[in-house]
């Protein structure tokens, strides 16, 4: 099941009370999800209102996996808390959690797909186990053009500003750790860099991150989506994605670290 297809079947069960019998209905009202942290995280907590990527694999009782996106060819799975577009399980069981937090989440069918259950995988009346585990928060209040910076190497010499000629190297990921793009590894190898800052040769976010690195220095930055393409996306990016950048600069104007 591939993760259109999860958005869709997690979405089920939000236009399923409705039509619940009165026994479910009562049962729904009652049942909570039990949900046991098995790895706290450190980073921003998760709250209703919020856009949120995921990592998860689904199971039954008997422990059969009837999905999962934790495969490295896989992509996170984004949705926003409490707007019914995911199982009232996840709803109720993501807010709280933290960045970098694996949680598994126990959800009762009347939270879950109900009576009818869905499709081949998911059967009626079965209750569900999920380990999930966040990987970014983006907040209604935050900058959607934001961008987290950490710089491993400091390097050494002149500091990268608009109108400046760099040269450089990068790789960039999904929070999940999968590579998108090398510019060190491609088919057709086209590294390193040079390009002119500023120009629009780039890409907003890269544009901004590089800014402030010295010649041979390395920085880590974690962008939001609507940096990359305007969370369009492109042939090698999928959108609404965040994404994390490795860059390594290797001259500014000509000077070498």
């Amino acid at each position: 099941m591939g993760l259109a297809a999860l958005l869709l079947v997690l979405s089920v069960a939000s236009c399923k009370p409705a039509d619940a019998p009165e026994a479910t209905k009562k049962a729904a009202a009652n049942d909570k999800v039990t949900t046991t942290d098995i790895t706290v995280g450190t980073g921003t907590v998760a709250e209703k209102g919020d856009e949120v990527w995921v990592v998860y694999s689904g199971s039954l009782k008997d422990g059969a996996v009837f999905d999962s996106n934790t495969g490295e060819d896989k992509d996170p799975f984004q949705f926003k808390i409490g707007e019914g577009t995911v199982i009232k399980g996840w709803d109720q069981g993501v807010p709280g959690m933290k960045v970098g937090g694996k949680r598994k989440l126990h959800v009762p069918a009347s939270l879950g797909y109900g009576d009818a259950g869905s499709g081949e995988k998911i059967p009626p009346k079965a209750d569900l186990d999920f380990e999930v585990t966040l990987l970014y928060v983006q907040k209604p209040s935050d900058d959607p053009f934001t961008y987290e910076k950490e710089d491993i190497k400091p390097g050494s010499g002149p500091e990268v500003k608009e109108g400046d000629t760099v040269v450089f190297d990068y790789k960039a990921q999904y929070v999940n750790g999968k590579v998108f793009d090398d510019s060190e590894h491609r088919p057709t190898k086209s590294s390193p860099i040079t390009v002119k800052v500023g120009s629009g040769a780039m890409v907003k976010g890269v544009d901004f991150a590089i800014r402030g690195m010295k010649p041979g220095g390395e920085r880590v930055v974690t962008m939001a989506p609507k940096l990359l393409f305007n969370g369009f996306g492109s042939s090698t990016l999928r959108g609404n994605q965040p994404s994390k950048w490795t860059f390594k600069m290797i001259s500014v104007n000509g000077s070498k670290g």
